[in-house]
C-alpha cells in the first residue's frame, strides 16, 4: 500500500512522461509510447483519487460544481447556482471549479462533500474565496494535475 505523496508523485512522473513522449516524432511509435504514458497517467491519477477518497472515508463522485459544495446537494454541471453569495467571485480571474476532483460522502443519501481543485491562485486568494463561500479548505503539497497549478482541497465546514 502507497502513501498519498508516494502516488502523488508516481501520477506526477507519469504527466512528465506522457509530455515527453507527446513532443516525439510522429508515426507508429510515437502512437504507441505516447498511447502508454496516457494509460500509465490515467491509471496513476485514479490511484491517487482512490487514495484520498478511502484516506477520508469518502468515494469518488461524479463531476459538481463548487457551487453544489456549497449548497451540500448535487446540481447540474453548467448551471451556476444563484443562490450561492457571492456567486460571480467563482469565475473572478481563475476558476476554481476547472480540472476537480469530486468526492460524496459513501453512504445514502449521497450528497457532495469535497473537491480538489487545481487553481493558479496564491493562499490569500484562497483562503478569501473559501470565507466568501463557507468552505473550509486545505492547500495541498503537490497538484497532479500540474505542477505549476496549487492543490485545494475544498470541503463543506464540520466534514
Amino acid at each position: 500500500m502507497y502513501t498519498l505523496d508516494e502516488l502523488i508523485t508516481a501520477c506526477m512522473a507519469a504527466s512528465n512522461a506522457l509530455a515527453a513522449a507527446d513532443k516525439v516524432p510522429g508515426g507508429r511509435q510515437y502512437a504507441k509510447e505516447f498511447n502508454a504514458a496516457r494509460i500509465a497517467y490515467r491509471e496513476a491519477l485514479a490511484a491517487v483519487r482512490e487514495a484520498l477518497a478511502a484516506e477520508r472515508g469518502w468515494e469518488i463522485s461524479k463531476p459538481f460544481y463548487l457551487s453544489a459544495l456549497c449548497r451540500g446537494r448535487a446540481i447540474v454541471p453548467g448551471y451556476l447556482d444563484a443562490l450561492v453569495p457571492g456567486r460571480e467571485r467563482f469565475y473572478d480571474g481563475f476558476r476554481y471549479d476547472r480540472h476537480l476532483d469530486c468526492f460524496r460522502t459513501s453512504t445514502r443519501p449521497y450528497k457532495p462533500v469535497a473537491a480538489v481543485s487545481h487553481c493558479y491562485a496564491r493562499p490569500d486568494e484562497i483562503a478569501a474565496f473559501a470565507e466568501l463561500t463557507g468552505l473550509s479548505y486545505e492547500i495541498l503539497p503537490l497538484s497532479w494535475s500540474d505542477p505549476r497549478h496549487t492543490a485545494v482541497l475544498f470541503s463543506r465546514k464540520g466534514t
